[in-house]
């Protein structure tokens, strides 16, 4: 009952957060308003969710999967960093630990299902690990663009690199 609680109460934040996004965006030249009243667009909510997703996600707990999730991070890490799978002997490098508590930690994290095995298992083949996908709070907006079957391409500047992203429908 309470992870329904903190969803509702982080989705009510998230409607909020696109709120206050589309009263800064309203600041904008061009930016038309329907007799005086602010209108949250998709461009919106596409904004508050690469700004914000992250910290809905951090905020919801994770039912029984703290332990695993913060492997998932170390694993994901190292893989970005090394641009490989990874062994235990890498994390427990990485963690200073020893390899059994490594390995009870992939082992762990694997079972909750938040990395996922990267090769197939053989004798005298170390195991090695990728991150599953981070939890999204919400769908991402490219792929709500995609099924919303919008029939003209959406382009909007993202808040925090500045760089312009446009999104195309399929044809």
């Amino acid at each position: 009952m309470r992870a329904i609680c903190g969803f509702v109460v982080i989705f009510q934040h998230l409607i909020e957060a696109c709120r206050t996004v589309c009263l800064i965006r309203s600041f904008q030249a061009g930016r038309k308003h329907r007799h005086g009243a602010l209108e949250v667009d998709f461009a919106d909510f596409a904004i508050t969710n690469l700004v914000f997703d992250r910290a809905f996600v951090e905020s919801l707990p994770p039912l029984g999967k703290a332990a695993g999730e913060a492997t998932r991070r170390d694993v994901e890490k190292i893989a970005n960093e090394t641009g490989k799978p990874v062994r235990a002997k890498d994390l427990a490098r990485k963690l200073h630990i020893s390899m059994d508590q490594a390995y009870g930690k992939l082992r762990y994290a694997a079972r909750m299902g938040v990395i996922r095995l990267a090769n197939k298992p053989e004798r005298g083949n170390p195991k090695k690990y990728l991150p599953v996908p981070a939890p999204r709070f919400v769908p991402d907006p490219k792929r709500m663009f995609r099924k919303l079957r919008f029939k003209e391409p959406f382009s909007f500047v993202h808040p925090l690199t500045g760089e312009q992203i446009v999104y195309k429908p399929r044809h």
